[in-house]
């Protein structure tokens, strides 16, 4: 996995990096760090319908870059596909606000993962350990956050234990 451009807060984590998978495996790291309510952004094809004032109706498929507000991740070990599921959280000529897309991000395909909260903030309570990006340490390593230790966490390089969704 490539790191093409980080910028990381270091008193809270929050942050944007840009990332490019280089194989499957990435893509397995990249499924662990994104989580609901980060956002994630890019390009995708999209079929888009103009209406004209005669009333016909013409559709094209185009390619834009899409922000979404992550809901949900699946990812496709076969088909060596990354599937980031929410709504569309920035304004786009051809895309309305809140509007629900699926991202496919793909093995040579860059994309940035935005972390969007605090890691410091109480949210359910859940005894699963929360990854966190780090400006100190190897551009692929990942912290790791446990909700009982509190803002200790360690940094790591293999893969994360959390099983598929397929």
């Amino acid at each position: 996995m490539k790191v093409l451009k980080r910028a990381i807060s270091a008193k809270d984590g929050e942050g944007v990096v840009r990332l490019r998978c280089e194989d499957g495996e990435d893509l397995w790291h990249a499924y662990n760090l994104i989580e609901a309510g980060d956002r994630v952004r890019c390009t995708t094809l999209r079929k888009v319908t103009k209406s004209s004032s005669t009333g016909s109706v013409t559709s094209n498929k185009m390619r834009l870059t899409l922000t979404l507000a992550v809901t949900r991740t699946e990812f496709d070990a076969e088909g060596g596909v990354l599937r980031v599921t929410g709504r569309n959280a920035e304004s786009n000529p051809h895309v309305q606000m809140g509007a629900h897309h699926t991202l496919d991000i793909e093995e040579n395909r860059d994309f940035s993962i935005e972390k969007v909260r605090s890691l410091q903030e109480p949210e359910t309570g859940s005894p699963r350990p929360r990854a966190r990006l780090s400006d100190g340490l190897p551009p692929s390593a990942v912290g790791m956050q446990w909700p009982s230790i509190g803002s200790t966490w360690r940094a790591t390089r293999t893969a994360l234990p959390r099983s598929p969704s397929w």
